[in-house]
């Protein structure tokens, strides 16, 4: 039981029992631990956390299990602050007295499938329904928060954007068992059609770089990838390395030459921060929240025709080498921490509780 002068605050990271290689489940674990660091005697934490992931976060604070049977009846105690970590959680609190803060990270489906009118108007009303049952609504970007302001309402709600912060790995890093044969270009994220990973094989015509992507191949838009580099000539320098430890993508990321993500739809871009925080030139899309969390640290794409992207890629990476970009790269990165979040996160716990 939560002593009186306490503010109890429900947070609901039961997601991290689905896939590890998501975004979605580092923001999960990164901001639980940023929390548990930043909490102090006034909060009491309380993740609601599949049974596989009890104790994730260390001591501290308390683990409710998950439970497949919740989404029924779902029993708890009472909490002074409830926080739905993203626009697909579906556990609310039973009473009103209880202030709730939704995270949305996007609306992605709204540009990977813009004529799916009908698809589309359901899922905006389904998180319409949660925006009406939350006090607050947080956007982990500025782009994701315009978003929410066009295609949803939010009258009467109060609002922020909290940032995602960068994910540092303290563990020594090994070698991964697939070594690249020279030079290599890198990029992570699930293979998908909004990724466009297949109009960066340009960038190894007239090179010698390996392109290693990391991430799920079971979508179709995988042959998509496979066919480009067949057609460009490169198809022996492109390697699909599938869902990868972290050990391996942080040997990757210290080890690559560049980082390209040419993204179409993201609510933040974790991998660009990562990639960032050691020195690395990144290569971007001008697309949703890119520009926004890459800045002037970083070089984009404004076509994705071959010719105008190799002259990006080229003059980026003349850049980069001729004015020793590495360390401001560091500084932007270093903006972005988990820290910050956890406290901006604490500080509108306080605030709503205390309205």
């Amino acid at each position: 039981m939560h002593q009186a002068n306490t503010i109890s605050v429900w947070v609901d990271m039961h997601r991290l029992k689905h896939n590890a290689f998501t975004g979605m489940y580092h923001f999960s674990v990164h901001l639980a631990k940023a929390l548990v660091a930043a909490q102090s005697k006034e909060i009491a934490l309380s993740f609601y956390t599949p049974p596989s992931h009890v104790a994730f976060a260390g001591n501290g604070v308390q683990y409710p299990i998950h439970k497949g049977w919740h989404k029924w009846y779902l029993p708890h105690q009472q909490y002074n602050v409830w926080h739905v970590t993203t626009q697909l959680g579906r556990y609310f609190p039973h009473s009103k007295r209880t202030k709730v803060v939704l995270t949305i990270h996007d609306l992605n489906f709204l540009l990977e499938s813009p004529n799916d009118v009908a698809r589309n108007r359901k899922l905006l009303k389904g998180i319409q329904q949660k925006i009406d049952k939350s006090d607050c609504v947080v956007a982990i970007s500025a782009f994701a928060m315009a978003q929410i302001q066009t295609h949803l309402s939010l009258t009467g709600k109060s609002t922020a954007v909290i940032y995602n912060g960068c994910n540092r790995y303290d563990k020594p890093v090994t070698p991964p068992g697939h070594l690249p044969q020279g030079k290599f270009l890198f990029s992570i994220s699930s293979i998908e059609p909004r990724k466009y990973f297949h109009t960066l094989m340009p960038l190894l015509q007239h090179s010698e770089y390996y392109l290693l992507i990391a991430g799920n191949t079971t979508h179709a838009y995988t042959q998509v990838v496979l066919q480009a580099a067949q057609a460009a000539g490169v198809a022996n320098r492109l390697i699909l390395l599938g869902c990868i430890s972290e050990n391996d993508k942080y040997w990757y990321l210290q080890h690559c030459d560049a980082f390209v993500f040419p993204s179409q739809a993201e609510g933040f871009g974790l991998p660009v921060i990562e990639a960032m925080q050691y020195g690395k030139p990144c290569f971007l899309s001008t697309a949703t929240c890119l520009p926004e969390v890459g800045g002037a640290a970083a070089y984009y794409f404004d076509s994705f025709e071959p010719d105008a992207m190799l002259q990006v890629f080229n003059a980026g990476m003349r850049d980069y080498t001729m004015n020793n970009r590495a360390s401001s790269i560091q500084q932007h990165a270093a903006k972005y921490s988990w820290d910050i979040a956890a406290q901006q996160y604490i500080a509108l716990y306080k605030q709503l509780a205390h309205a």
